[in-house]
């Protein structure tokens, strides 16, 4: 019975130990596999010797290799990190035991055996549960691991290896010399030395992954930066050519006011805003639908967009509240701010089937509230999309809603909310009469 139970818990710690630091999580029906083995060697072990320890290291580091399908010699290596974690714990164990009470380990063994070991199983068990989770929901070991060159990584299975044959060996000389105070504190010291080595190869290949990320991170963030860079200069000729083409714009506009030719000015602004996809019934409809908007600078802004969006194929709805008023001391503003969102929504809408816009006003007791809302193929991070260089249009965009950020930060008292809701995007603004 004593021989059961012995091998039952030396399985049960041979696999604890060589399984719960490993990075690939191993189906219970696997990990059945590798107790049964361990304890068929166990079992053997009682009878031929701590020899056997040997083929068992050897057959389980097969079945590791043959049950696992990704990290294979990081698994090889974690599980003997883990068996030398369990015989160091077990050889200090025994140590304190033998130097504690100065009675012979094979007579406390006879009569506190199967105490001990289930109190070490236990304590095992805690050590390694404290040690996955610090090396894998903390620094995110298995997360890192593929990143490293394959030379450390034989180096590291090569280590475990070694250390395990040096386990072998001295576990061997301890049977002979029959676990004696001396034998277990020397085995105690050669193991806390490979306990430090295998350590001190963790932290330099944590060290490697770091190096390696930062590199990374700092190659990507370069990259980003030289995009940024570049359309921003495109940016800034796009800005040349259309304030010559502006100025010139405004010249011939002001050469039919000079003249009095208001007929001819309507016809040259008619070729200037409309596009083949729209037509004057359009264009009327358009006009009326803001007749209940005020002042004339927002209904001239929101005409000019609304007319981008119909020479996109997008039918935008449109809703004003009757005598809707905007009375804030700076137009200008609210016209930047209302061009940045319908600019964003027109764009976004287009890449869509339903190429849906929504652009409602109304008004509250403290002044009016506008929506623009907008189908979209992507939904944007609301928590990044106020970001500098931040869009879902590419490297080089997102300046806009950068520039109403900074806005907003400079007058509290518009108040911006931007929310998903039903598959549409959603900006509304509400803007104070003026004090």
């Amino acid at each position: 019975m004593k021989l059961l139970i012995s091998c039952v818990f030396t399985s049960l710690m041979v696999v604890m130990s060589t399984t719960m630091l490993i990075p690939y999580r191993m189906k219970r029906q696997r990990v059945a596999i590798i107790a049964a083995y361990v304890f068929a060697m166990a079992f053997l072990g009682n009878t031929f010797g701590q020899i056997m320890g040997i083929p068992m290291v050897i057959g389980l580091l097969i079945l590791l290799f043959l049950l696992t399908e990704e990290y294979r010699l990081e698994n090889g290596f974690m599980a003997a990190v883990g068996y030398l974690i369990n015989i160091l714990c077990n050889n200090m164990f025994f140590w304190g035991i033998v130097a504690l009470l100065g009675i012979p380990l094979v007579d406390f063994v006879d009569h506190y055996g199967e105490v001990f070991w289930a109190v070490y199983t236990v304590f095992l068990w805690l050590i390694l549960r404290g040690l996955r989770y610090i090396l894998y929901e903390k620094l995110n070991f298995s997360g890192h691991i593929s990143s490293v060159a394959p030379a450390i990584r034989y180096g590291m299975f090569a280590n475990g290896v070694l250390y395990l044959l040096i386990f072998l060996f001295t576990i061997s000389m301890g049977e002979k010399a029959g676990y004696n105070v001396r034998g277990l504190g020397l085995n105690c010291i050669l193991f806390f030395i490979c306990m430090l080595i295998s350590s001190l190869l963790i932290v330099l290949c944590a060290s490697s992954i770091r190096s390696a990320e930062q590199r990374k991170a700092e190659g990507h963030q370069k990259e980003i930066t030289e995009n940024y860079v570049l359309s921003m200069e495109q940016m800034i000729d796009e800005l040349r050519a259309f304030k010559h083409d502006y100025k010139n714009i405004i010249a011939e506009m002001a050469g039919y006011i000079r003249e009095g030719e208001m007929e001819q000015l309507k016809v040259y602004y008619q070729k200037l805003t409309w596009t083949k996809e729209t037509d004057y019934y359009k264009d009327l409809h358009i006009w009326k639908s803001l007749r209940n908007i005020q002042p004339m600078e927002i209904k001239g802004v929101l005409y000019e967009k609304i007319l981008r969006a119909l020479s996109k194929d997008i039918e935008p709805e449109i809703k004003i509240e009757d005598g809707l008023e905007v009375k804030y001391p700076e137009i200008q503003i609210i016209n930047r701010i209302l061009g940045i969102f319908i600019d964003n929504a027109i764009e976004a809408a287009e890449e869509t089937e339903l190429k849906k816009l929504i652009i409602e006003a109304s008004s509250t007791e403290e002044g009016a509230i506008f929506k623009v809302a907008n189908s979209c193929r992507q939904y944007p991070n609301l928590s990044k999309i106020f970001q500098k260089g931040v869009s879902t249009k590419g490297v080089g965009r997102g300046m806009g809603l950068y520039w109403v950020k900074n806005i907003l930060k400079e007058r509290e008292e518009l108040i911006h909310v931007i929310s998903v809701e039903d598959g549409l995007v959603i900006q509304k603004i509400e803007i104070p009469y003026a004090n």
